[in-house]
């Protein structure tokens, strides 16, 4: 007969293993599904924005020549933004992991 502390621990490998599979095929819904135009190219929320893209949506207008593509990212709070996700800023945001931190996304 099985105890309850085995069935329980038998029920969270099986929960565990289930969410790994379904991670594993993509069923997870993106962050930014809604915005079509807005596909982080990288885990950094890096961004890539070319002719013909719509345009990102921002607090001011942008300057940047609309003639060649750009990457650009979202100023954070700790980066000095005031409304988090309004203000863009053109330019890749570094790496935060060190370069041999393999738990890092």
């Amino acid at each position: 007969m099985i105890d309850n502390r085995r069935r329980s621990r038998i029920a969270a490998a099986a929960l565990a293993s289930g969410v790994g599979v379904a991670a594993a095929l993509g069923l997870a819904a993106p962050a930014q599904a809604d915005n079509p135009g807005e596909n982080s190219i990288d885990a950094w929320s890096n961004y890539e924005w070319c002719p013909g893209d719509p345009i990102p949506e921002s607090d001011a207008p942008l300057t940047w020549d609309m003639n060649v593509c750009h990457f650009w990212h979202y100023q954070s709070l700790s980066e000095g933004a005031t409304i988090p996700f309004t203000h863009l800023v053109e330019g890749l945001r570094p790496n935060p992991c060190p370069p041999i931190a393999f738990m890092c996304p």
